[in-house]
């Protein structure tokens, strides 16, 4: 990776180390010439847009809320989004409440001073909300949940952001990614408040923002307001950054659709990241290095980091002051790439830029691959989930392949996509290695992302026995051992006991706080019977300071039925058994720990010594 400098001294960072050398310094100021010419042609101005009247949960009517922003609030943009479901009601005059604010919008515009938009908040928390613009009509929640709403937007063509987006309101189904929805859904609130404080800009959005990214969306930087008070523009100096030729309607819309903005804590920083032919917002195709370029100005507030932020990871830029300009490069390996910028300032405030994507011309991607287990045992079976969108305004069929490093075919499919469709499926696969490759077409398109372990413990939590806290030092000789171990929580099921090679069973205490959940049932017994035959492995762990006679007696019923003639002693705190190890005919290990050797570092490596063969 190549960072060049308006010095010319080009940095590249391999494995944490930053090395410098000499390049050509005409080479670097022409790139800078070209995207300063392309860059300073575009004007910034700054909007809000998310905030409330008295027409749902706020104060004042549009009209206050518009004068308010362009007096007080000093706003090029002002949008006005009333919750839904009070459109629905009639004001106390008898007119319409989304209407009127249509109208206080139109009256209240001045192309080249001040622009007033009106829209509208759909919410249903749980699934999210969203923040609509540019439509003559509304819908609301009780007539739309969020995939019905994603259709409206399509055939309404308006402008969908996704408003403060996480785990209060809903993060709309962990970004569910539909391609048609992508058309119409172009921004997302990384900063959301009206208050006095800094941090507008949370990480719980900052993180949502790239969830959503990775997962298909094109969406721009916006943070705004979400006034409820008569406080439009004037709560704090949080502000969505919008590039656009003219302080017009038509070219906001132009430039929201386009993503062409920034999100902000400060509220005239000017930020410009670009190429000599995109900006932010904008999509490349077909690229294998691309050079930006990042031009920052806020006289007096100086920056404390910025950031080069791509879906593979994170690079410091190094750039000081409160005016600079860098260039940076980046070679692109990928069908599907996205960057952008983060800056922090001195102060603590926040200036996140939109993306610039690069990908295939194609216009067929893989997205949101994902295995279950998490982690893969290499030969044993786990389920393999993956997306295939089709960007393209025509249908398309495409062969979906996983091979194996030696061009062994996995799987293979003939995949018929609609227009602007998404094929998604779970698929069930054994692999003899972690190292496989998803091909579209005969091309290889990106890795399977599989992680591997050699084996997975499941700690059984169900039976009154939730220890994990306690059986940390026995979870970490395992993961040391190359396993992974998982509670399981909830009550046993075959599901559950699929995925793994060994079983972890503390014996059930005797004060367990619900007696009779501290016994293995007759379903429990069947469904452990049935691990055993298919060769599921045991570490029971006994217990502390002894266990029920209830207890003991449906644990020594289980080890009858598979042939074991094992029984307890000292109320389960010791075992009649030759060896701490048993193999059963059908393979299947049975371990038996002390509470002490599980419990401690050293003693549970001491206990397992020379055990290593079972794993």
């Amino acid at each position: 990776m190549i960072q060049e400098t308006r010095s010319g001294a080009s940095l590249i960072f391999e494995g944490g180390t930053m090395h410098r050398f000499c390049v050509i310094l005409v080479f670097v100021l022409a790139v800078i010439s070209v995207t300063q010419i392309a860059f300073a042609q575009i004007p910034i101005f700054y909007g809000n847009l998310h905030a409330h009247t008295s027409y749902s949960d706020g104060v004042g009517d549009p009209w206050i809320a518009y004068t308010h922003a362009k007096n007080v609030g000093k706003l090029d943009v002002q949008g006005v989004t009333d919750h839904c479901h009070y459109l629905r009601y009639p004001l106390s005059d008898g007119s319409m409440r989304f209407p009127k604010t249509l109208q206080a919008a139109g009256e209240m515009n001045e192309n080249g001073r001040f622009l007033t938009i009106a829209g509208f908040e759909w919410t249903l928390t749980g699934q999210g909300h969203i923040t609509v613009y540019d439509t003559q009509s509304y819908t609301h929640r009780d007539e739309s949940d969020l995939y019905q709403l994603y259709d409206w937007l399509y055939t309404q063509g308006g402008i969908g952001s996704f408003a403060h987006p996480g785990e209060k309101y809903g993060d709309f189904f962990d970004f569910e990614y539909f391609p048609k929805a992508d058309q119409v859904m172009h921004l997302i609130e990384l900063g959301n408040g009206s208050t006095y404080v800094s941090r507008c800009i949370n990480e719980e959005y900052y993180d949502r923002y790239q969830r959503a990214l990775a997962r298909g969306w094109h969406l721009g930087a916006a943070a705004n307001q979400d006034n409820h008070e008569a406080n439009w523009g004037s709560g704090n100096s949080l502000r969505t950054g919008i590039m656009m030729e003219s302080l017009t309607l038509d070219d906001l819309y132009k430039a929201l659709r386009a993503r062409h903005t920034f999100a902000t804590e400060d509220s005239d920083v000017k930020i410009y990241f670009g190429t000599d032919e995109a900006m932010m917002g904008d999509i490349l195709y077909d690229r294998e290095e691309v050079t930006f370029t990042v031009s920052y100005s806020d006289p007096g507030d100086s920056i404390k980091t910025a950031q080069v932020v791509y879906s593979g990871g994170v690079m410091e830029l190094p750039v000081l002051g409160d005016e600079w300009e860098t260039t940076f490069s980046l070679s692109i390996d990928k069908p599907y790439e996205w960057v952008f910028i983060r800056v922090e300032q001195s102060d603590t405030n926040e200036v996140i830029t939109s993306p610039i994507w690069i990908q295939d011309s194609k216009k067929i991607y893989l997205f949101n691959t994902f295995s279950y287990p998490e982690r893969i045992v290499r030969r044993q079976p786990f389920k393999y989930g993956y997306e295939i969108a089709n960007l393209n305004e025509e249908e398309r069929t495409v062969v979906f392949e996983i091979k194996d490093p030696e061009g062994e075919i996995l799987f293979q499919k003939s995949i018929f996509l609609e227009p602007l469709g998404l094929f998604k499926e779970v698929i069930e696969l054994i692999a003899p290695t972690k190292a496989l490759t998803l091909y579209l077409d005969g091309t290889p398109y990106c890795d399977a992302g599989l992680e591997e372990v050699s084996f997975i413990a499941g700690i059984d939590t169900s039976h009154e026995n939730y220890y994990l806290k306690e059986l940390e030092p026995l979870s970490n000789y395992l993961i040391n051992l190359g396993g992974e171990t998982v509670p399981i929580k909830g009550s046993l099921n075959a599901a559950k006991l699929d995925n793994c090679n060994w079983l972890i069973v503390p014996i059930p205490p005797s004060d367990a706080m619900m007696p009779s959940f501290a016994v293995l049932s007759k379903k429990d017994v069947d469904l452990l019977k049935k691990y055993v035959d298919r060769g599921g492995h045991f570490i029971f762990v006994l217990p502390q300071k002894g266990s029920l006679p209830s207890t003991i007696s449906s644990f020594e019923q289980f080890f009858a039925e598979i042939g074991l003639g094992i029984h307890f002693y000292e109320e389960g705190r010791g075992i009649e058994a030759k060896d701490k190890a048993i193999t059963t005919e059908s393979g299947a290990h049975f371990v038996f720990l002390t509470w002490e050797e599980a419990t401690d570092r050293d003693r549970v490596a001491g206990a397992l010594k020379g055990l290593s063969h079972l794993w």
